[in-house]
């Protein structure tokens, strides 16, 4: 493999999937709740690939818009373009490539479709510069993660149900609360170079809030499993990712940057769980 190639790869996060089934977990829990446990093949293929491609492109224009600082974070003074093995024209060439896959994409959506797509576009675009003046950017990454809810339920129903609202919300919530234990661990260097997350404005409340988001976020879930009528998996799984909330607080108390990104990776299996309950509930 070329070294060009494997610089392309990090600088998609290619060899990196966990971004990728977190973004795709919520869409995938919309695609089976919107079509009652039935979505078609072409559409699932559809916004996974989608969220392969647009995650790939919001980790392109992050390093961009944070060339210049990544250097001074030790987690991310190897990538591509702070080593200069990637140029700057180049990640913004990528990243439209990108862009124009994900466009393509799109047209293969109902026209309705089109405009939470332009607003994810639009957000997944604004999300690295909030880093500058948004004390809270975990929050515009949530909503850029959560608007191909409102695209999966505009799809498949052609409408807005409140459990597509309900959904969004939740997968806000989700966001905030795997992003903040992502952002605990550069922290320390994100002070010292004046980048703002929800980890330093949050600060010695860190943990309340985690535990207050971790309750919003079940509870909704909770209410979109009665709305919808879920069966007792359905449940099952909530609690299951109950339990992985659980784990993923003690390992905050270890006040690490290991255990903040142990803690991290271990959302995908609330993701997981979740979507187990769901497909499992649907079964006849």
């Amino acid at each position: 493999m070329k070294p060009t190639l494997t610089a392309i790869i990090q600088l998609m996060r290619a060899d990196r999937p966990i971004g990728t089934v977190l973004l795709a977990m919520p869409m995938l829990w919309a695609l089976w709740l919107a079509a009652d446990g039935s979505p078609s093949a072409f559409y699932t293929v559809i916004f996974l690939v989608g969220a392969w491609v647009m995650r790939s492109a919001g980790c392109v224009i992050n390093d961009f818009a944070d060339r210049k600082i990544d250097g001074h974070v030790q987690r991310t003074q190897q990538r591509p373009l702070v080593q200069g093995i990637i140029s700057a024209r180049g990640a913004l060439i990528v990243f439209a490539g990108l862009l124009l896959i994900a466009f393509f994409l799109l047209l293969l959506l109902p026209a309705r479709a089109m405009l939470p797509a332009v607003i994810t576009v639009m957000l997944v675009l604004l999300y690295p510069l909030t880093k500058r003046f948004f004390d809270c950017p975990q929050l515009v990454l949530g909503m850029a993660f959560s608007c191909a809810i409102l695209m999966v339920y505009i799809t498949i129903l052609g409408r807005l149900p409140v459990s597509a609202w309900l959904l969004m919300l939740a997968s806000i919530c989700w966001t905030l609360i795997y992003d903040t234990l992502y952002a605990l661990v550069d922290a320390p260097d994100d002070a010292k170079i004046g980048v703002k997350s929800s980890a330093r404005w949050f600060g010695r409340q860190t943990k309340t809030i985690l535990l207050v988001l971790m309750g919003v976020f079940l509870g909704l879930m909770a209410i979109i499993g009665l709305i919808n009528q879920m069966a007792g998996y359905y449940y099952l799984g909530l609690l299951l990712a109950a339990g992985c909330f659980c784990y993923q607080m003690q390992l905050y108390q270890q006040q690490t940057g290991e255990a903040f990104f142990a803690a991290f990776l271990n959302n995908q299996w609330v993701g997981v769980l979740i979507f187990l309950g769901i497909m499992l509930s649907y079964l006849p």
